[in-house]
């Protein structure tokens, strides 16, 4: 018998190709067994178990649920309706399976609520940081990967920038704000170490 020896992927590679299949699912709505509906009666197709590692209190939902017998193959729904709205109910399904949302700024008080509610320590804390006027985007943890957990595309898309284009993107992105009158807020984590 050989000794033992232990794989061990990149953790920033192996983040990234967990939450690509997952979105991927989600998208597809492949095997997805819950559907939450909000207090608008929004309702967004999600996987238990991704919820359930989201938060604690989706997690207790869940499985009482579940040995309540409430749990029906034909009634997959989990109405939380005295939570949030629909828009955020998509924030917050959008941040536990990318780790980023998009929220106007009039939500984010909401979200920043709903998120201390389902006990979302990441999402409440980034929406906090939002709220008190900091920027948690600009810490770019992608600068702080290893080279080795970078992909051969990322390292081509980081050549292909230039800072000219960069600055023009800026100032267009800039001018569409201005234009529409909608601000919206990015409350973004990245799961690179």
């Amino acid at each position: 018998m050989g000794s033992v020896v232990k794989v061990i992927g990149s953790p920033g590679r192996w983040f990234s190709l967990l939450g690509n299949g997952l979105q991927r699912l989600k998208s597809e709505k492949l095997l997805c067994d819950v559907s939450l509906v909000s207090r608008d009666g929004h309702e967004v197709e999600v996987h238990s178990a991704v919820l359930a590692a989201a938060s604690p209190v989706l997690e207790s939902i869940l499985k009482t649920r579940a040995s309540s017998g409430e749990d029906k193959p034909d009634d997959k729904k989990v109405v939380i309706d005295d939570v949030m709205s629909g828009d955020v109910l998509t924030c917050v399904v959008d941040f536990v399976y990318t780790g980023s949302c998009d929220v106007t700024e009039t939500q984010l008080d909401e979200l920043c609520s709903t998120a201390g509610a389902l006990k979302m320590s990441l999402l409440q804390e980034k929406c906090r940081r939002k709220l008190d006027g900091e920027d948690p985007d600009s810490e770019n943890n992608n600068n702080n990967m290893k080279e080795s957990d970078r992909s051969d595309e990322e390292r081509m898309e980081e050549g292909a920038k230039s800072p000219a284009s960069d600055s023009a993107k800026d100032r267009l992105r800039q001018a569409l704000k201005r234009k529409l009158g909608t601000v919206r807020a990015r409350v973004q984590y990245n799961f690179a170490p």
